[in-house]
């Protein structure tokens, strides 16, 4: 079984909301949570709001002990119409009433639990984040390698600096070499010897513990680790050499 995007369960009704947020703000969607918005029959209030530039969905978020009722489906239902959204899922700690699946047939509403909410959004999270790093690759790459367009500030910092400017190079360079496969495997898709293979990714994370020795339960944790770790060593080099990389 493959990791998941977050290991820990929500722990009340507003962490679901924004767990389900934040996965729909880091696969590109802009977000509002909650959203009031006017609809046909007045105004109501949106769980989660996440619009692209082709696509809107409304989620509502249910942390209840019980299953979902079909009256509570068919009232969002009538939501999404009204609203005119593409796409509207209901999120459920729970499940749903018997029948509900069969009544949602032919329309444009899911129903899902939280654990099949992060399978339906674990390939376009991982992605996402790949392709964010994909803009950067080159520069972070070219920075660690201490190519010919850096090396005159490297070599133009003292002893003290340049032992410093190493262990930040050699942290950066770390970064880009864990990464480097999953950008492969998302640039060759549809390759079938090296195209996006979710089993990998997972084993280059469990790799990635013994280069940062750090323990990455969820993609989250691998994800907002890499994350912080280039913002934290690129403007430390940036401040030596005195110059502006991202």
């Amino acid at each position: 079984m493959s990791m998941k995007i977050f290991n820990e369960e929500p722990k009340d009704w507003v962490d679901l909301q924004d767990k389900a947020a934040y996965i729909f703000s880091s696969c590109g969607y802009i977000v509002e949570t909650p959203k009031k918005l006017k609809a046909i029959r007045g105004d109501v209030e949106i769980d989660v709001y996440a619009e692209s530039s082709d696509i809107l969905i409304i989620c509502e978020c249910k942390f209840w002990e019980s299953n979902v009722s079909q009256n509570t489906i068919f009232a969002f239902r009538t939501i999404v119409d009204d609203i005119g959204a593409n796409k509207g899922i209901i999120i459920a700690k729970k499940g749903f009433q018997s029948g509900a699946y069969k009544n949602i047939q032919n329309t444009n509403i899911e129903l899902k639990t939280w654990e099949e909410f992060l399978d339906l959004y674990k390939d376009k999270y991982l992605k996402s984040f790949i392709k964010k790093f994909l803009k950067i690759k080159s520069r972070l790459f070219r920075l660690a390698d201490n190519k010919s367009e850096y090396l005159k500030y490297y070599d133009a910092l003292d002893k003290n600096y340049r032992i410093e400017a190493n262990q930040l190079i050699d942290s950066l360079m770390r970064i880009v070499l864990q990464l480097s496969p999953m950008c492969a495997m998302l640039q060759n898709e549809e390759d079938e010897e090296i195209g996006w293979n979710i089993e990998y990714i997972d084993k280059i994370i469990l790799d990635a513990e013994k280069v940062f020795v750090k323990k990455f339960s969820a993609y989250y944790d691998f994800c907002e680790y890499i994350n912080s770790q280039i913002y934290v060593i690129v403007p430390k080099i940036e401040s030596l050499y005195g110059i502006k990389v991202l």
